[in-house]
């Protein structure tokens, strides 16, 4: 995953945006940190519509400077996602 870079739209004080932030700083990802409030409403809409995913953090991987970016999920998928590279 060294080419990849995930993408993290979370809220500050927010649990689950906290520890999924703790798990890219432990295994030391390349990551962008977004804080949902200040995004535009049009990429509020997309989140909600075209993903339906209604709550914190949502969680997208760029990998090869490629886009779109690859939805992943809240913290429990990007969990689940570390386990499968063998990082959880």
């Amino acid at each position: 995953m060294s080419s990849c870079m995930f993408l993290i739209y979370g809220r500050e004080g927010c649990p689950y945006t906290r520890k999924a932030l703790t798990h890219l700083n432990k295994y030391q990802l390349p990551h962008e940190y977004i804080e949902r409030s200040q995004m535009p409403p049009v990429h509020e809409n997309q989140l909600t519509e075209e993903y339906n995913h209604h709550t914190v953090p949502a969680i997208f991987l760029q990998c090869q400077s490629r886009k779109p970016y690859f939805f992943i999920g809240g913290c429990d998928e990007f969990l689940s996602f570390l386990q499968i590279f063998g990082l959880e």
